[in-house]
């Protein structure tokens, strides 16, 4: 382990002992996945072994914690000492207890709730900046984010394979936001890398943060789906869910009605327990992994729905007893309140957000909630919703561009129903990349290719990352293995069943079809929406270009702004299009 006062990098040794002649290039990088916010060591700890195997033992896997995370100072960065103090700040607001929407807005007044709201929500995420400025954390803000954590990952590239080599990099989840700032800063230092379970750059650094949320939810619904159909496949002894004609439509819809009698029971009793939010949240999160459907399906969520039928008096289907409680917090310290290093670096990575109004944040709620993900949407708030009142941004920022023409063209894979990381970002950054970039959908479910085994993907990568060699043509296709794990075990229901059961319910005319064709006509706005505003971006990107080209006077930066929330003075970077890195201590910076 390399340790100084504050870095700690983990590596996981390769199992080939390569001769060190100039450059060693044996290292493989592999980002943090999660938030931002999780943690590299954590990451090598549990999977280092896996990824070792997948790229045949040749490398040594690396990781570290950036800045503001696990074991790296100043560790995860916090606003509260304890959980009273942040029960009492937030206490009565939309954070605590957590505003519980009905599914779509459907309630009327959930709708008039939330827009009454506004105003206290202003006065409250401006009270909350100044009280983690206060934090012993407070003052490190400036120093956290995506570029500085990219400058780290160039420094310890080199303190193992040699200065001014190229780099190797498995970027995974949030890791593929740091590949991203890693292949447009450091071009020509590009090795092998693959990003995999792609965020979009572009919303995350040069767009107000609140508007990424319906990024993320974008493709979560048809995840469920999934969930629901290998449900109704298992049937009742599979999956306690289903009943013996329970169809996946039926499903969803089912657990439509269960969330609205949850809404409506915690309303009039005043049980926060029974929330449908805490279920939302549970089920979002269990999409991450369909190995754990079958468990899930017949632990927390049938949990749930048997506590609240007992509780209620209510009579929908399916009743034996069992114990519910809702999620606790789990954090990498142990505390039991939230930390706030996810809204640290997305916040210090985005722009300027001063002159955004809480009404627009509660706005784009809204619309995401009615045109995006009308069960999941409503999870309020997330992190990019605090940004325009957090009291810091990092004082490097990279915004772009982020179509440079790499060294050595790298592979992004995306997977199809993917709950977190859409696969149009992947489709959208691949194609900026253009000849730089070689682009592999995974027709899987869950979060990540490595959620579902696919012989295919894993071939592409060890491929790869041991020879060197791309697949051939862009746009390669990848199905999950016939043959691999079953996802509901007792009935053996695997992932190419739900994909075949859910075809043939498109034939058919049945409330799943009408639910999907408009799922599908959602999509299709989304995609023509997303390219009108990619040519957009495009137009005032050429703009900024010359214009800081027809300013630059010899420096290899511009400022971009310089007044923070509240008027705080910090300063924004921005770099000329044609701006370079090879050294992550370059001294203009």
């Amino acid at each position: 382990m390399l340790q100084n006062h504050r870095e700690r990098v983990f590596s996981f040794p390769t199992q080939v002992r390569p001769l060190l002649l100039f450059c060693r290039e044996r290292s493989l990088l592999t980002g943090p996945t999660g938030g931002p916010g999780g943690s590299g060591i954590e990451l090598i700890l549990g999977y280092g072994q896996i990824l070792s195997n997948l790229t045949g033992g040749y490398y040594d896997i690396v990781s570290w914690d950036p800045r503001g995370v696990g074991y790296t100072t100043p560790g995860l960065i916090n606003c509260f000492h304890s959980s009273d103090e942040y029960v009492t700040f937030w206490n009565g607001t939309l954070v605590f207890p957590q505003i519980d929407i009905k599914y779509g807005f459907s309630d009327p007044k959930d709708l008039a709730y939330f827009n009454s709201q506004v105003n206290v929500m202003e006065e409250r995420w401006k009270a909350f900046g100044k009280v983690c400025l206060k934090h012993e954390t407070g003052q490190f803000l400036p120093y956290v984010g995506t570029t500085a954590t990219v400058r780290d990952l160039v420094a310890i590239a080199e303190y193992f394979d040699g200065k001014g080599c190229d780099i190797n990099y498995y970027g995974l989840s949030y890791g593929t936001t740091i590949g991203n700032y890693l292949i447009n800063m450091f071009p020509n230092r590009v090795g092998r890398i693959i990003l995999d379970g792609m965020e979009d750059p572009v919303t995350h650094a040069s767009k107000p943060s609140h508007l990424y949320w319906g990024h993320r939810v974008e493709s979560v619904d048809e995840t469920f789906q999934g969930f629901a159909q290998g449900c109704a496949l298992a049937g009742p002894h599979g999956c306690p869910l289903a009943t013996s004609t329970s169809t996946g439509s039926g499903i969803v819809e089912w657990t439509k009605s269960l969330l609205s009698l949850a809404h409506d029971y915690a309303r009039s009793s005043g049980d926060d327990n029974f929330r449908s939010v805490h279920l939302v949240s549970a089920i979002h999160q269990a999409l991450y992994n369909p190995s754990q459907w079958a468990s899930f399906a017949s632990g927390q969520f049938l949990q749930f729905y048997q506590e609240l039928v007992k509780a209620s008096g209510s009579n929908l289907t399916l009743a034996t007893r069992s114990t519910w409680a809702p999620p606790e917090l789990k954090r990498q310290s142990g505390q039991d309140w939230p930390d706030y290093t996810f809204h640290a670096i997305s916040c210090g990575d985005s722009i300027d957000e001063s002159n955004i109004t809480s009404q627009a944040v509660f706005d784009e709620l809204i619309r995401v909630v009615k045109d995006v993900s009308p069960v999941f949407g409503g999870q309020f708030p997330q992190p990019g919703h605090y940004c325009h009142r957090w009291p810091s941004r990092a004082v490097e920022r990279f915004t772009g561009p982020w179509n440079s023409t790499l060294k050595n063209p790298i592979i992004i894979i995306g997977n199809k129903a993917d709950p977190a990381t859409p696969f149009l970002d992947a489709s959208l950054v691949a194609g900026w990349l253009g000849k730089s970039a070689t682009l592999v959908e995974q027709d899987g479910y869950g979060h990540l290719s490595l959620a579902q085994k696919s012989t295919c993907t894993q071939n592409i990568v060890s491929n790869f990352f041991i020879n060197g060699v791309h697949p051939q043509g862009n746009g390669t296709i990848c199905e999950i293995d016939p043959d691999g794990p079953q996802l509901f075990p007792s009935k053996g229901v695997r992932a190419s069943d739900i994909r075949s059961a859910i075809s043939s319910d498109g034939n058919a005319t049945t409330p799943n079809s009408q639910e999907l064709d408009d799922l599908k006509t959602q999509k299709k706005s989304l995609f023509i929406a997303v390219i009108a505003l990619a040519a957009a971006c495009g137009i005032l990107l050429i703009s900024l270009i010359f214009s800081c080209f027809a300013g630059r006077r010899g420096r290899g930066y511009k400022p971009v702004g310089t007044r923070g929330a509240h008027g705080q003075k910090v300063e924004f970077v921005g770099y000329d299009a044609d701006r370079s890195y090879s050294d992550p201590y370059d001294s203009k910076h």
